[in-house]
């Protein structure tokens, strides 16, 4: 398989299984199988170890408003983000008001905090998660 179908491929098993993964907010790479939830530390440590680039912060942006269920749209932003050379996994979380969203998010490191704001304006959202050595923040 090429590139694209791949990542359309792992994107169609993540959302066959989603069910699975369980409840509450966090994130699914489809890649590797692996489900974390950033407020854990144990996770927090795993995806710095596999994310980090010189020990900078990772940061995770949404990319996708999506409410409810995946979609082809969700899809397209998660093959758009693979065949950009991207780090891409899906989410689950809720808001204040218990509406929950399934969305594509990108994983960026190298950057410093002015460039996650640029990508969270690029994105269109409201609030990006930064994880670090000492803890979870929202930027």
């Amino acid at each position: 398989m090429d590139l694209e179908s791949d990542a359309r491929s792992n994107f169609r098993k993540a959302v066959a299984t989603w069910d699975k993964l369980g409840d509450g907010n966090f994130s699914y790479d489809p890649a590797t199988g692996i489900r974390t939830n950033v407020t854990d530390k144990g996770d927090q440590c795993r995806l710095l170890d596999n994310h980090s680039v010189d020990g900078m912060p990772v940061y995770l942006v949404g990319v996708t408003n999506n409410r409810g269920e995946f979609n082809r749209d969700a899809e397209n932003a998660y093959v758009e983000l693979i065949m950009a050379g991207k780090t891409a996994i899906m989410g689950q979380w809720a808001d204040t008001t218990g509406t929950t969203y399934k969305d594509v998010v990108l994983v960026a490191s190298g950057i410093d905090e002015d460039g996650a704001r640029i990508l969270k304006k690029a994105y269109r959202q409201m609030l990006i998660v930064e994880v670090a050595r000492d803890g979870v923040r929202f930027v």
